[in-house]
């Protein structure tokens, strides 16, 4: 309380005890004296509260991010090689000086290198899933400089696919492969749509009732797909894994053959091949996402326009039907 001397109200005080700044200050009220007080107290308060800067480098808080939470993701190995790779062209700055306009032009320089689109915008959605993560456990208290970037517009490839012809031919080639995994985990990728490593990794307690359950898929879900029973008798008969590893002999017997692929889909058009030929035949898009197993419809519907009805009520509909 101030307190009151030859006519003058003094106040001396600190407001955080003995370590913190001394004020002292006379006033001819005590009203004054008060008010006074009242403000050092409130302005004092409020600077103290302040949350300091994060001082941080970006290597460090990623290797806390990758102990607490990145180690339980399925992509952690392929994450954390991309942050660190960030981190070395970055030059490993304080995380809270990077900005929106920092790393705008760090993306066009990504560009400029030679690097894809899609791999820009995975690059730049596994940093920005770091920040929201520890943003979110309150663990970094800036913004996310990612926040307000968004994904660059890719152009949709076309997905190539095999002919029958061109079935029969890879077949042959395979065939002829001195690997005895190679055909039988390309037969059931053209069988199931699964992903070759789905495929190749399969083991005896994945195959019930005449169905291939894959486990450890890339949207983390399993599913199951039907087999002939045809394809079913040819497994190996034997416990554990039943297929060797065998990518190097594919890529062989795909070079034999009288046909090329587009960079990028070696293995994956027979997962293509499936799905093309499904829609072709007449499949149920809505079926052919379980059994490929997409999180949502949109990855599905590349194959709608393989559909024999695709948008025949374009014909049947437009106006020059009523001329």
């Amino acid at each position: 309380m101030p307190t009151k001397i030859d006519n003058k109200w003094h106040i001396d005080f600190r407001p955080r005890g003995r370590d913190s700044k001394r004020y002292r200050k006379s006033f001819p009220t005590k009203a004054e004296a008060l008010r006074y007080k009242n403000h050092i107290l409130s302005t004092y308060t409020d600077d103290w509260n302040k949350q300091r800067k994060d001082t941080r480098r970006l290597s460090e808080l990623v290797d806390y991010w990758f102990l607490h939470f990145g180690k339980s993701l399925k992509t952690r190995r392929e994450m954390k090689r991309s942050l660190n790779n960030v981190i070395n062209l970055l030059g490993d700055p304080i995380c809270s000086s990077l900005t929106t306009s920092h790393l705008i032009t760090f993306r066009a320089s990504r560009l400029e290198s030679g690097l894809s689109r899609n791999s820009v915008n995975r690059e730049f959605a596994y940093l920005k899933s770091f920040f929201n993560e520890l943003i979110r456990a309150k663990e970094f208290n800036g913004h996310n400089p990612l926040k307000e970037i968004k994904q660059l517009k890719i152009t949709e490839t076309e997905l190539s696919y095999l002919t029958i012809p061109q079935i029969e031919e890879l077949l042959f080639q395979l065939a002829m492969s001195k690997n005895k995994s190679v055909k039988l985990v390309s037969l059931i990728c053209l069988a199931t749509g699964c992903r070759w490593s789905e495929a190749e990794k399969l083991s005896s307690h994945n195959v019930i009732n005449g169905r291939v359950i894959f486990t450890d898929t890339k949207n983390g879900k399993n599913r199951a797909v039907p087999i002939s029973s045809e394809l079913l008798e040819s497994f190996p008969d034997k416990e554990g894994r039943l297929f060797t590893s065998c990518y190097a002999a594919f890529k062989e017997a795909v070079l034999r053959c009288d046909f090329t692929l587009p960079a990028g889909q070696l293995t994956h058009v027979l997962r293509h091949t499936f799905a093309s030929h499904f829609m072709m035949d007449g499949g149920n898009i809505i079926v052919l996402q379980r059994i490929l197993g997409h999180a949502n419809l949109t990855m599905t519907m590349r194959y709608s326009h393989f559909s024999p009805d695709h948008l025949e009520d374009a014909i049947k509909y437009n106006p020059l039907t009523k001329l």
